[in-house]
C-alpha cells in the first residue's frame, strides 16, 4: 500500500481542511472542494471500486459532481483495472490529480552499481557536485524552502500549494525536509515522505543563481544513499512527463531506475452537465 493510502496521509487530508469518508482499513474517499460552492470525491485506492455503492450514495449526500479513481498500480497487459472501470461506468480523466508516471529506483544494489545504472552525464554531475563543499542539512525552516519554492515556481511554472499545506504536511510523521547547502547559501531542498520501505521525493526547489554547483543532482545521491542507509527498498522520483515537465523529466530519467505507468485517472460522473463545464474549464 502506498503512502496516498497511509493512516498519515488520511490525517494530512483532515489537517488541510478536507472531509474524508472511511470505508474500510485499505479505503477512504476525500471531498474535494472546487469553486461555486461545489465538490468531487476522490481516491487514490485500488480497492475503491469494490465500494462504489457506498460511494455513490456519499456523492448523493454530499452533492459531488463526480467520483475521480486513480489507483496508483502499474498498468500491464494483464491487468484488468481499466475493464473494470470501465464496465461500472467511469470515464478515463483529462485531469489527473497524481503522477501517472514515475520513476522507481531499485535500491538493493551497491552504490557502485547504482551509479554504473546511471546516465552518464548524471554520473558526471554527480562526482563533480561532490567536489563543490556541499552538504545536506535536515531542517524545518519552512520559510526558506517556501523561498525556493517561489523562485523555482516563477521559472518554470510549476504550480505550488499555499504555504499553509507544506507546513502542515511537515508536521506529519516520517515527512522531512532536506537542504543541499553550501557554506551559507541554501543550494536546493527536497519534502521527503518515508513509507512501507520506500522513500518519495514529493517537493523540490532550487537557487537557479547557484546551479553550477549542480546541487539537485548532489540533493537525489545523498537522499538515495540515505534511504539505503534506512534499509530502504525504493526511491520513487514521483512524476515525469515529457510534455509538461521535459527538463525535469530528463534529469530525472537520468538517474536510472524503472519507468512505471500507471493505470490512470477515471472518472464516474454523477452530474453531467456540472461536469462537462468542469471539462470545458480544464481543457481551457
Amino acid at each position: 500500500m502506498g503512502f496516498l493510502n497511509s493512516k498519515i496521509w488520511r490525517e494530512f487530508q483532515c489537517r488541510v481542511g478536507r472531509e474524508i469518508f472511511e470505508l474500510s482499513d485499505k479505503v477512504y474517499v476525500v471531498k474535494m472542494d472546487l469553486p461555486f460552492d461545489k465538490n468531487y470525491l476522490y481516491s487514490a485506492s485500488p480497492h475503491a471500486t469494490e465500494y462504489l455503492n457506498e460511494i455513490k450514495k456519499i456523492g448523493h449526500a454530499q452533492s459531488a459532481m463526480f467520483f475521480k479513481c486513480e489507483p496508483l498500480i502499474e498498468w500491464t497487459e494483464n491487468n484488468r483495472q481499466q475493464i473494470t472501470f470501465e464496465r461500472s461506468g467511469f470515464r478515463k480523466a483529462i485531469k489527473a490529480i497524481q503522477p501517472q508516471r514515475t520513476i522507481i529506483l531499485n535500491l538493493n544494489f551497491s552504490q557502485d552499481d547504482l551509479l554504473k545504472q546511471m546516465h552518464q552525464k548524471t554520473r558526471y554531475n554527480i562526482h563533480l557536485s561532490e567536489k563543490k563543499f556541499l552538504v545536506l542539512e535536515k531542517s524545518y525552516n519552512l520559510n526558506v524552502f517556501w523561498d525556493l519554492l517561489q523562485k523555482t515556481s516563477e521559472r518554470t511554472e510549476f504550480s505550488t500549494y499555499p504555504k499553509e499545506y507544506y507546513k502542515k504536511l511537515l508536521e506529519l510523521k516520517n515527512v522531512d525536509l532536506y537542504f543541499v547547502k553550501r557554506y551559507d547559501d541554501f543550494v536546493a531542498g527536497a519534502i521527503v515522505i518515508s513509507y512501507n520501505n520506500r522513500m518519495t521525493y514529493l517537493h523540490g526547489a532550487s537557487n537557479y543563481n547557484l546551479r553550477k554547483y549542480m546541487g539537485p543532482y548532489f540533493l537525489h545521491w545523498e537522499l538515495i544513499k540515505m534511504a539505503k542507509s534506512k534499509d530502504m527498498e525504493e526511491y520513487d522520483f514521483w512524476g515525469i512527463d515529457e510534455k509538461k515537465w521535459p527538463g525535469v523529466t530528463r534529469f530525472k530519467r537520468g538517474f536510472g531506475g524503472r519507468e512505471i505507468n500507471y493505470v490512470g485517472s477515471w472518472d464516474l460522473i454523477f452530474k453531467p452537465i456540472w461536469y462537462w463545464l468542469y471539462k470545458m474549464k480544464n481543457k481551457i
